[in-house]
């Protein structure tokens, strides 16, 4: 008879939808090592922290990144971050491509929100941070590290700590010069996230 058949496969289907959700669901108990990688664009945004200029930052504007990417926290996400930045030109350092010359990036402060199918996660970070940028070229890389406090969803009472590092290039920068550049990069995740 054909009707238990088609039944009993729809049990076992079923079965494995659950367990799939419930795996999905616990994934995030307990503490777990982030591992992830991503991408962004961001431009400059109309908006600052704390009102005031900075080095390199005259406006002291922050820059809007939109984010995507995928990690062990929830999988697959898309997010936005608006981070201010100063710029020192008095100090040397190497970009990643390896030109020479170009000026420390540092974090004044920056928000976060990623979302994935399960939920926000939200973080802040607060400077410094570490990078350079080149003034040849527009490669960068900068490292900044952002605290996690919850969102919504299975990551509403999550906290710790997420390290991003961006490697990346201007793609466009403002006329005449000031704060406002349209960048490209990549994002790798490192830390550790407890729920």
């Amino acid at each position: 008879m054909v009707i238990p058949k088609v039944c009993s496969k729809l049990s076992i289907m079923a079965g494995v939808f659950v367990v799939v959700l419930a795996s999905n669901r616990t994934a995030f108990t307990g503490t777990v090592n982030v591992k992830g990688s991503g991408s962004f664009t961001s431009v400059g945004a109309n908006f600052s922290f704390d009102g005031t200029s900075h080095p390199g930052n005259p406006n002291g504007t922050a820059g809007q990144e939109l984010l995507t990417g995928t990690d062990n926290i929830g999988g697959p996400f898309t997010g936005q971050e608006i981070g201010e930045y100063t710029l020192d030109f008095s100090t040397s350092c190497t970009a990643p491509d390896g030109s020479a010359g170009g000026v420390f990036l540092g974090l004044i402060d920056a928000v976060r929100a990623v979302t994935y199918n399960q939920g926000q996660l939200y973080s802040f970070a607060v400077g410094p941070s570490s990078g350079c940028i080149s003034t040849s070229t527009g490669a960068f890389v900068e490292t900044e590290t952002h605290t996690v406090f919850g969102g919504t969803d299975k990551f509403a009472h999550a906290s710790g700590s997420i390290t991003l590092t961006l490697t990346g290039r201007v793609l466009a920068s403002p006329a005449p010069p000031g704060f406002g550049l349209f960048t490209a990069a990549t994002i790798t995740e490192t830390g550790s996230i407890t729920d």
